[in-house]
């Protein structure tokens, strides 16, 4: 088995992606040839793959929205994976809605301390 490197450009990847935050428009140049899976990096490619939702959504390219992208797309994963309960949906949902009713009540001005 050899120790060596499979073919990679780290320098690539992360000048693409340079270009990408600074300007959105690249992306209608390579759109169609790049896919995440071209990167080397995980991270790289997370960053691509969100890139590439905000363009696919016609959403602006730029540091923050690939930033919220980013966030949004951890927040569902790790619900995705949270574990499963023993409290059934229909529980959780009078318990959604329960906390939603008490933040009404506490921002209306007649129920405010």
């Amino acid at each position: 088995m050899s120790n060596q490197l499979p073919p990679q450009s780290s320098d690539a990847e992360e000048s693409i992606l340079g270009a990408l935050l600074i300007d959105g428009e690249v992306m209608l140049e390579i759109a169609d040839s790049l896919k995440p899976g071209d990167f080397y990096k995980p991270a790289n490619a997370k960053v691509y793959s969100a890139i590439q939702r905000l363009y696919e959504q016609s959403q602006p390219i730029d540091i923050l929205t690939v930033s919220e992208e980013l966030s949004v797309a951890a927040r569902l994963k790790r619900l995705a994976v949270a574990p499963p309960s023993q409290i059934s949906a229909t529980e959780r949902q009078r318990r959604s809605t329960q906390s939603s009713t008490q933040r009404l009540l506490s921002e209306s001005p007649c129920f405010a301390a």
